[in-house]
């Protein structure tokens, strides 16, 4: 009997190399620009480094870092915390019922695509709301419509969004 079996759970730089480009586009999704996702990304691997994490699993470890860099990202952030967290709560809430988490990339990449198929005000009206964290009154005021305007637009995108991010990733 061999008493040297191999270790189920992967070294350190292991997960670093596996997860660094996940977290990087969660953090992109949430809003961050290239280089605050960067910083971020690597604030999120050296508190892992010094966590007493224990790999579970593949998709249990890209929980852990993608919850550790929402934290990360909300500490940082000095805009309309509430808008934020809903914007975060609905990526987080498409990414565990559409299987991202086994394939960020494909899912990101699915996104940005379904983004520019908006219309160009549609997409503005999402950005301002949930990247910008405006709120509907300031982006009606800035857009010249009403705020009920904003609210539906914000509506018909998410729904348009979610449907072609469905078909792209075939979730």
């Amino acid at each position: 009997m061999d008493t040297q079996t191999a270790s189920p759970h992967r070294s350190s730089a292991e997960i670093v190399q596996r997860h660094r480009a996940d977290v990087y586009r969660y953090l992109r999704v949430l809003g961050c620009d290239a280089a605050d996702a960067d910083d971020l990304t690597q604030d999120v691997f050296a508190r892992f480094l010094r966590s007493s994490f224990e790999e579970r699993s593949p998709a249990a470890t890209l929980t852990y870092l993608r919850r550790t860099a929402r934290h990360l990202f909300l500490d940082r952030i000095k805009i309309d915390r509430p808008k934020v967290i809903e914007w975060a709560d609905a990526v987080d809430a498409e990414w565990r019922t559409s299987g991202a988490a086994e394939d960020s990339g494909e899912w990101v990449e699915a996104l940005r695509a379904c983004l520019g198929g908006l219309t160009q005000r549609s997409r503005d009206i999402v950005i301002r709301f949930y990247r910008g964290g405006q709120n509907r009154a300031v982006i009606a005021r800035e857009l010249g419509m009403s705020e009920r305007g904003v609210r539906t637009s914000l509506h018909r995108a998410r729904a348009i969004l979610r449907e072609c991010i469905q078909r792209r990733t075939g979730r």
